[in-house]
């Protein structure tokens, strides 16, 4: 019987079929049944495994491969780089997941967690802190935290890796592989540019993750002949994509249709895809109903695109904010990229011209290149297609302008990859004159890519020494936290909206380190965090909880700096207690 999954699937798509699996049963109230963390570790522990045979079985090089490695090596040294005195990373999205895997690796269940007043299981689908629950079973909370940061890391490093791997399976394997991985690492992190700035001052955890695993859906969906075995597989690996972010949802569907416009499959295949379409969309509806019940739309914050000229925009607009995040004006110490829209039909017009030269020549690299062509176009229809979703002529689809130029940036890095793998093939074989013309345009792309991540990483590193917090820190906060329970914590920060439940708050410390303590300890943060809203009452007293807030008789651990527990203290009428000094000027009282 031939195998549903090759090996090189199966590696990709095993962690989406555990969110799938956990998600399903979940929905069956069987979950708690099973030890999910446990399973979980048992599919990465196989992962290894599954690497090495399908490096085996491919048909690479020795000196492909050490390139490859190499390509991935400095792209991971660029993180390592980047955080090399920071035991966390700099931004807070990462509070989420990893306080959701907490959950999972305690009761193994999430049904349990609308009753606990937490704000992460409002903002985050649960794939990732399944994927994540492991490091709770096997390490201490500190270690957890710690090893993620260096997960989060490696992850953005293998993102354009991967989805160099999935689409020249897809569409042309016969180009050689170190060129493809090295068009596609120019494309996200010297052309595209948002995956570093985004991975460092907004996070998108989950997002990234789902990124990671994403081609592997890709290739299960449209990668081979369809059958009812597949079918079942390319449901459950799609509806993992998506409980990993639910932005794959609109991914998935701008891809599929735009794979369709360009491959024109049969009618046959086009009733697979939309019967497998239509089963994760079923299975997803329960996650999207209890989402909608807490307030949030997947449109969770910015402002809709003005309808009739998106398309006029993407092209005419200078600095657009759609296909690039960081040109908008509130990014002021990033480097815009202007005239992206033109950029990236120039590079769909490098790959096409390309594609139809080598035709004419009878190249021997004539497949490879029409595949690469075939993918631009697939890239860049499923690009117009995201527009069109952010632009509100589509009513009810629940996504903006914002939350649509997240996810977009993959397909646009692929396509910006598309080309420049396009040009690299051209210099290998071309005569003088196009040859001559191809490797100034690389010479061009490597001198402005250069300079463009030179810049991204500067200013990365100033955020990243701006919220750093060594390992010491957290040893020292975790040190005056309650053992006993119940206990009840209060943390001086600044209050923002909560962009999922505008009737709620979440909380930021003004100290970084501060906003981990709900993930190490049990106690109930009375002030509330990024990952509990405020008790009722848990911020009155110039965002220190009133007298009331908590349990009468039980203690109250507040962490702050010296002048606002002074104040606290004479607040409720009381003498300042005795004072615990911590790192950064912080002080720990118990009222």
């Amino acid at each position: 019987m031939q195998a549903v999954l090759r090996r090189d699937e199966a590696l990709l798509t095993a962690p989406l079929l555990a969110v799938s699996g956990f998600w399903v049963l979940e929905l069956s109230g069987l979950a708690p049944i099973l030890p999910w963390p446990w399973l979980t570790a048992l599919v990465f522990g196989v992962l290894p495994v599954l690497v090495a045979r399908a490096v085996g079985a491919g048909r690479h090089t020795s000196g492909q491969v050490a390139a490859i490695v190499a390509m991935v090596g400095f792209a991971f040294a660029v993180q390592l780089l980047l955080y090399r005195d920071s035991f966390i990373l700099a931004h807070l999205d990462h509070l989420n997941p990893l306080a959701m895997a907490r959950e999972i690796a305690a009761h193994g269940t999430i049904r349990h967690l609308p009753e606990t007043g937490d704000a992460f299981w409002i903002a985050y689908p649960p794939g990732l802190g399944l994927l994540l629950a492991p490091l709770f079973v096997l390490f201490d909370r500190l270690t957890a935290i710690g090893l993620y940061t260096w997960i989060h890391q490696a992850v953005v490093a293998l993102v354009p890796l991967v989805w160099a791997f999935g689409l020249r399976r897809l569409f042309f394997p016969w180009a050689p592989a170190a060129l493809t991985v090295l068009a596609f690492y120019v494309g996200f992190l010297c052309l595209d540019r948002s995956l570093l700035p985004g991975s460092v001052h907004a996070g998108k955890d989950a997002l990234m993750v789902a990124a990671l695993l994403f081609p592997g859906a890709m290739l299960v969906l449209l990668g081979e002949a369809a059958g009812w075995r597949r079918g079942l597989v390319a449901v459950l690996v799609c509806l993992g994509a998506v409980l990993t972010h639910y932005a794959m949802i609109y991914l998935l569907a701008c891809i599929g249709l735009a794979w369709a416009a360009v491959m024109r499959p049969g009618w046959r295949r086009l009733w697979w895809c939309a019967a497998v379409g239509g089963a994760v969309v079923a299975l997803f509806l329960p996650a999207l109903v209890q989402i909608q019940a807490q307030h949030m739309t997947l449109a969770d914050q910015g402002q809709v695109a003005e309808k009739g000229r998106f398309l006029v925009d993407l092209l005419a607009q200078r600095l657009n904010p759609l296909l690039h995040i960081y040109n908008d004006p509130q990014h002021t110490r990033l480097v815009p990229f202007p005239w992206k829209g033109a950029a990236l039909v120039l590079a769909w017009l490098v790959a096409m011209a390309t594609a139809r030269w080598a035709r004419s020549k009878e190249w021997a690299e004539a497949p490879a290149l029409a595949g690469v062509a075939r993918a631009a176009s697939m890239l860049g229809l499923a690009v117009i297609l995201a527009a069109v979703l952010a632009s509100g002529l589509i009513p009810g689809a629940g996504v903006n302008l914002i939350y649509s130029s997240w996810y977009m940036q993959f397909p646009i890095a692929a396509l910006f990859g598309c080309g420049v793998a396009a040009l690299l093939i051209l210099v290998r074989r071309a005569e003088f004159e196009p040859r001559l013309i191809a490797s100034l345009a690389l010479l061009a792309i490597v001198i402005r890519g250069a300079t463009w991540l030179g810049s991204d990483y500067a200013e990365s590193r100033r955020h990243v020494l701006k919220h750093r917090v060594a390992a010491s820190d957290l040893v020292a906060l975790r040190s005056v936290l309650p053992t006993a329970a119940p206990c009840f914590l209060a943390l001086q920060g600044g209050a923002i909206d909560s962009g999922m439940m505008p009737r709620l708050v979440q909380v930021a410390q003004t100290a970084r380190a501060l906003d981990h303590l709900a993930l190490l300890s049990d106690c109930r943060v009375v002030s509330g965090s990024f990952v509990a809203f405020a008790m009722p009452g848990g911020r009155a007293l110039d965002g220190l909880p009133a007298a009331g807030a908590w349990p009468t008789g039980a203690p109250l651990t507040v962490i702050a700096h010296l002048e606002p527990i002074e104040r606290y203290a004479r607040a409720l009428g009381r003498k300042v207690p005795e004072l615990r000094p911590l790192p950064g000027g912080l002080v720990a009282a118990v009222f």
